[in-house]
């Protein structure tokens, strides 16, 4: 029976480390981020997996000095899950169940030790640095267009390089905005980035992409195509 209890914890924390790649393991004590409190603070938890798992549920504490409902004061976190535990459930099912309670109740967090914030989150930071150094690139882009078309007087060798440097700007746009999209699907994937804001940025910034892939198509010559970009499914209520 023991090996049978081995083999499913090899199972599940093979697929732990695959897809949930916020949380450590050690021995039979995982540690991970599960949300973000309304101050931006990352919720940690620990589950632990008892000897007889999953005949005996795994017991979850939270690492994070926050107050909340379902928390008692030594730090566990009470799950309907819990309450209802049969050896189907597995650690997935966990995980996500301590996703859904704390996006559901995000209202009921309070910070035992706030954290003082800027107005613009460090996500959003990265995301307007990234953009100035695209406003600063196209800067110098459009002075040597410009110097260019001083230099042949607007012949047509000059209508010729003045489409080089448009199809390089739009190509450096496009590179520049597929790292943006990569950073946004990063920070949602580590719990940095909650459903709500990610969906808001990614959406935004995936119609700029479109406009840029459009300008490019545009140009004589070329064919681009929309790289293909994957995000996981948001946690459903």
């Amino acid at each position: 029976m023991t090996q049978d209890f081995d083999r499913i914890i090899a199972q599940e924390f093979s697929w732990i480390t695959k897809n949930e790649l916020t949380f450590i393991i050690r021995g039979n004590i995982l540690t991970g981020k599960v949300g973000r409190t309304s101050s931006g603070e990352s919720i940690q938890v620990q589950i632990s997996i008892p000897e007889f798992y999953p005949i005996v549920r795994p017991d979850i504490r939270v690492l994070t000095k926050i107050t909340h409902p379902n928390i008692d004061p030594d730090g566990t976190l009470n799950l309907q899950i819990s309450d209802e535990w049969t050896p189907e459930y597995r650690l997935k099912d966990v995980i996500s169940s301590i996703r859904r309670l704390f996006v559901r109740s995000k209202g009921s967090i309070v910070d035992k030790t706030p954290v003082i914030r800027s107005e613009t989150s460090h996500l959003e930071t990265q995301i307007q640095d990234l953009q100035k150094e695209i406003a600063d690139y196209n800067k110098k882009i459009t002075e040597v267009k410009t110097q260019q078309l001083s230099t042949v007087g607007g012949t047509g060798v000059g209508i010729a390089s003045f489409k080089i440097n448009q199809r390089l700007d739009a190509e450096c746009q496009l590179s520049a905005m597929n790292d943006l999209l990569e950073l946004l699907k990063m920070k949602f994937e580590e719990a940095e980035l909650d459903q709500i804001n990610f969906f808001r940025l990614f959406k935004k910034y995936i119609r700029e992409r479109y406009i840029i892939v459009q300008q490019l198509n545009s140009l004589e010559g070329i064919d681009y195509e929309l790289p293909k970009t994957k995000t996981k499914e948001p946690i459903r209520n």
